[in-house]
This record gives structure tokens, C-alpha cells and sequence, in this order.
């Protein structure tokens, strides 16, 4: 509309911010340039003096049983995931996911712990089935049918760290 600038900016919170912050300027025609710099300054702005409250950390209760031998890393598809137990939950994610990307997030199905299904997240709807050795440690998972271990291997089964031919050094 002629006689008038706008400026409407939003950023996405982070570590230290708050969830997330907006600001709109309006301003006459003739006021281009300060109404667009106004706009880039007021973000910055509000988060320095107003920033995300900073929650207390307490730990939470630590993880079932017989969920404990699923934590820590694991290998699927040559791309290394970390599970862990946060908030009363099992949770993966990538090891190389940016901290934003919300986790996959299991939950077990009723009379069968060893069968969770992912709630949210990547894989959202598909089963986490656990296997175990005989003294009841998880030795390898399958995620929405994808075979995980605790080592990188190949689809055959053979480890990254082993020789590739005969007599070669690994």
C-alpha cells in the first residue's frame, strides 16, 4: 500500500531464549530505513532484557530395569542413535541431530515390554522390538524392521573394524 513500510520479523527460541518472539513495525513511507532497522534490533533487544527463564535441573527417576541395557548408542543403517531415558520415557535420536529435532519417543505395548511402540518422532507409529541374551541384557533391536547393534556393521553382519580381504590389517 503506498505511504506506509512494514517490517514483520519472528525468530524460533533456543538455548538461553525464550520459545519463540515476533515484532511487528509500521511506519510512514518516509521512514523506510529506520522502520526495518527498528525491527532487526527490537529481537535482539528483548531477549537481552528478558531472556527464557533458566528451569532447575533435577534428575529424574532413572530407567527401568529392563530398559536399561537398551541406553546409550546404537548402530542402524551406518548412522550411529542414542537412546536414553528422559522425563519417564524412552527416547533416540541421532547423533548427528540438530539439538531442535524432537526425539523418536517409545512407549511400551501392554503385556509385552520387550514391544514399544514409537509415539512421536521419527518412525511415529512403528515398532521398537527388543532382543535379548539369556541372562536378559538387549543385544540388538529392530526399528520399523531396521536392525540396530551396538556396533557398525553391514547388512550381512560383518563389523566395520573387520578386515575387508583376506590377510588386510583392520
Amino acid at each position: 500500500m503506498p505511504g506506509f513500510w512494514a517490517c514483520v520479523l519472528g525468530q524460533r527460541g533456543g538455548i538461553d531464549t525464550p520459545a519463540g518472539l515476533g515484532c511487528a513495525v509500521l511506519g510512514s513511507s518516509g521512514t523506510a530505513a529506520s522502520v526495518l532497522g527498528l525491527a532487526h534490533r527490537l529481537l535482539p533487544a528483548v531477549v537481552a532484557e528478558a531472556p527464557a527463564p533458566i528451569p532447575v535441573w533435577r534428575p529424574g527417576p532413572a530407567a527401568p530395569e529392563p530398559y536399561r541395557s537398551v541406553l546409550g548408542r546404537w548402530w542402524g543403517e551406518g548412522f550411529e542413535y542414542v537412546f536414553s531415558w528422559r522425563g519417564g520415557r524412552l527416547i533416540a535420536r541421532g547423533a548427528d541431530d540438530p539439538a531442535d529435532r524432537p526425539p523418536a519417543v517409545f512407549a511400551p505395548l501392554p503385556g509385552t515390554p520387550d514391544v514399544l511402540r514409537t509415539t512421536s518422532g521419527r518412525e511415529a507409529g512403528e515398532l521398537l522390538r527388543l532382543t535379548r541374551d539369556p541372562s536378559g541384557t538387549v543385544t540388538r533391536l529392530h526399528w520399523a524392521t531396521y536392525r540396530f547393534t551396538r556396533a557398525q556393521e553391514t547388512f550381512d553382519g560383518v563389523s566395520f573394524s573387520a578386515p575387508c580381504f583376506e590377510g588386510e590389517p583392520s
